[in-house]
């Protein structure tokens, strides 16, 4: 990340708590939220020297992520495009996602279909004057009738080209794309002969971009509709919500805000950290004098790799530092041990609660053995606790 963005020091240190903190807000791992640092850092340069404005992005573009059911990168790549093709900063992330999300949901195109259109027709579409729900609620508009994204924008494009060479939509003195569609179905409407309808939209429009051309003249109404319900503030967080309010969204939650536990427990932030930092850091200066530790196996205790062994090792510890030192730190340790523990059987009761369609779920076994095996159980042993969920 820092290769990528060129963040070091305080910038770097705040991408790395942004990344554990969106990571555990989210269904995404803080892994997943440092590749989308990397993906937006790298198709948005100006952010680069903005740590808190590539946040920004990120956090927004994990909305669309979770809103639009898709991962990270195509996220990334829709907003980054979006925001790049109309010269937007940071500022309008938010607005941006929410439009492609209430697009996504309302229209018949989804993000991918409207990315590729936007690769196509984004640039001239801004430099048309036309702003982004402008151009969004019209390739929801052709996207019914469209094969590809790529095939919309690219007509879409040639009209918008076409509409302004022939001097139609410049009533108010500049392009307006809603007076140049209706000064366009009237210029037609006034044209009784199908036949030389027909080739004057053609000579507007362009063969090609017929079909799209009168799609657009013959739905102004569908086309004024999306203009307004596109413009819903908050949509991607209430679809990003409504999605992850489900058994397996509950799921991938915990996954991240167990990393994101693990995570600050490696950085040596924090309560829990810091005192097992400080216990560790006492054993070191007393090595040489207090022989009795000699008969700990330290190997057991760094090797721990789950909370419940953490644990363990810790009592253990405690144990002999208590009777050798002092028994507060046995008595410490006795009590971080049942926190531990509690938390542990909290989520084993938890478990309980599920329902048999739940258990029975294809992410349901996966989940449970993960966890079993995750605080030091071994495979046969979580595969068993499954099925005594089951019976």
């Amino acid at each position: 990340l820092s290769a990528i963005t060129g963040a070091t020091g305080k910038d770097l240190e705040y991408l790395k708590d942004q990344a554990i903190n969106l990571g555990s807000a989210s269904t995404l791992s803080a892994s997943q939220v440092a590749d989308g640092f990397k993906l937006i850092a790298s198709a948005k340069p100006e952010l680069l020297s903005n740590a808190k404005a590539l946040s920004l992005v990120t956090e927004k573009t994990i909305l669309l992520a979770e809103a639009a059911k898709i991962d990270m990168a195509e996220a990334a790549d829709a907003v980054t495009l979006s925001l790049n093709q109309f010269s937007k900063g940071s500022e309008s992330a938010g607005k941006f996602v929410d439009i492609l999300a209430a697009g996504s949901k309302m229209g018949a195109g989804d993000i991918n279909f409207l990315k590729a259109s936007l690769q196509k027709t984004g640039g001239i579409a801004s430099k048309a004057g036309l702003s982004f729900i402008d151009t969004a609620s019209a390739l929801e508009t052709l996207a019914p009738v469209m094969a590809t994204g790529e095939e919309a924008g690219t007509a879409f494009r040639n009209i918008l080209v076409n509409l302004q060479k022939a001097g139609i939509g410049f009533k108010s003195g500049q392009f307006d794309i809603n007076d140049a569609l209706e000064e366009s179905k009237q210029k037609f409407d006034s044209i009784k002969d199908p036949i030389k309808k027909a080739s004057a939209q053609e000579d507007l429009f362009g063969k090609q971009n017929l079909a799209a051309g009168q799609q657009l003249i013959n739905n102004i109404g569908t086309f004024n509709d999306f203009q307004v319900s596109l413009d819903e503030n908050g949509i991607a967080a209430k679809q990003a919500a409504t999605n992850n309010d489900t058994f397996e969204g509950s799921v991938k939650s915990m996954d991240s805000a167990y990393e994101g536990f693990i995570l600050t427990v490696e950085d040596g932030s924090g309560v829990f950290s810091q005192s097992a930092k400080g216990l560790t850091d006492d054993v070191a200066s007393m090595l040489s004098s207090l022989t009795e530790l000699n008969k700990f196996d330290f190997k057991e205790f760094w090797s721990a790799d789950s909370v419940r062994g953490v644990g363990n090792e810790l009592a253990k510890l405690g144990g002999v530092l208590g009777g050798i030192v002092n028994p507060e730190l046995g008595k410490f340790s006795e009590k971080l041990q049942k926190q531990v523990n509690k938390s542990l059987n909290e989520t084993t009761d938890k478990f309980a609660t599920l329902t048999q369609e739940q258990l029975s779920s294809k992410n349901a076994i996966k989940t449970v053995t993960s966890f079993y095996t995750s605080q030091g159980f071994s495979l046969d042993e979580a595969r068993y606790k499954y099925d005594k969920l089951r019976e």
